[in-house]
Formats: structure tokens, sequence, C-alpha cells
């Protein structure tokens, strides 16, 4: 396991999982990038869910005029539907994985932070506060819950 420490100094600790072979290493904000992709997912499906209810109001709209414009958001409707049912495939998809990665984590405590955090999107202070804990008690777990997951 390759180290360094992070924080006054600015370096950042390197961590290399057992399931990883080389001297490349996962670093903390790999991993955290890896557990936020079931959020980015979220949001995206969001923006798109909005983009597709403005659509349908424009349809609905140019359905009264009839002709290309109301063909043609009919198409455009078709597609994002379409985008909208696989990316919400692949949230459930990332959502398993993400799931996967935080049970490995044996603590209770550690394991919570990372669900409230990168599953139901809490901030850390929040996180801290539903568990009657501190925001830095929270930061701490999630680090220790981090570094663990590098380790293994």
């Amino acid at each position: 396991r390759k180290e360094t420490q992070r924080g006054q100094t600015g370096t950042e600790r390197v961590c290399t999982p057992k399931a990883q072979s080389g001297e490349t290493g996962m670093k903390r904000e790999e991993m955290k990038a890896n557990l936020m992709r079931y959020r980015d997912a979220i949001v995206r499906e969001r923006q798109m869910a909005g983009e597709l209810r403005q659509l349908r109001i424009r349809r609905r709209m140019l359905e009264q005029c009839q002709g290309a414009e109301a063909a043609d958001a009919a198409q455009s409707i078709g597609k994002l539907e379409q985008e909208i049912a696989r990316n919400v495939e692949e949230s459930l998809r990332t959502r398993g994985e993400v799931l996967a990665l935080i049970g490995q984590i044996q603590d209770p405590s550690e394991n919570a932070v990372l669900v409230l955090h990168y599953i139901n999107g809490d901030s850390l202070e929040r996180v801290g506060e539903k568990m009657d804990r501190s925001e830095r008690w929270a930061r701490d777990k999630h680090t220790q819950a981090l570094d663990r997951l590098c380790g293994l």
C-alpha cells in the first residue's frame, strides 16, 4: 500500500485496492468520484425530466397547429423518453454498484455515512445531524470509510 498524508502539506493519500494491480492505485478523490456516479445520474434524470415536461407542453400547443413543428416536437419527445428510460436503467445499475461498494464497509457507522451521503444525497453536515453527531465526526467517518474502501 502506497500512502502519503493529505492535509497541511496539500499532498494526497494514494490508496491501492487489492483488486487493482500495479502501482497506479486509487486516490481518495477517485473513490469519491466513483461513489458520486449515482448522484450524478439522478441529477441527469431530473434535468431530462424537466426538458421532457417542456417538450410535452410545447407539443400540446403545437397540436393545434399540426404540421412539421408538431411532428418535430413529437419526435423530440420520443427520443427524450427513450434517453430517460436508458438513464433510469443506468441509474439503477449504478445504484446497485455503489451500494455493493459501500456494502464492503463492515463498520455500521461508516457504512451509514456513505449511504446517507452518496445514495441519499445528504451533505456531511446533514449526515452528522441525522446521526446525532457533529459534522466533524461525519467527515472523519467519511474519510475513514474512503480509506477503508481504497484498501480493500
